[in-house]
């Protein structure tokens, strides 16, 4: 299992190495902004200690940051134009 599709919980046993039988992963994954997935947010927690919103806030996290992708793409536009306009006044 995966975070490619997006977000994903996997309890105790569900995970395939026997060590990791003991947490709990909730993952989603990190877009760019054309879509391409360039990462991934994992919060790992012991299996007994789960909290009900950590999917939620792991999905929250990773909106944010392809929220700032995008702006920082936006903002490298913008200054790009805004050279251009000096050079040409």
């Amino acid at each position: 299992m995966s975070c490619r599709r997006g977000p994903i919980q996997i309890w105790a046993r569900e995970h395939y190495i026997e060590p990791h039988h003991d947490y709990v992963c909730s993952a989603v994954p990190i877009r760019n902004t054309v879509g391409k997935i360039i990462g991934c947010l994992d919060v790992v927690s012991p299996v007994d200690l789960p909290h009900n919103h950590t999917l939620a806030m792991v999905s929250a996290s990773a909106d944010g940051i392809e929220k700032e992708l995008k702006m920082k793409q936006a903002y490298e536009r913008i200054s790009i134009v805004n050279s251009q306009m000096s050079s040409t006044i």
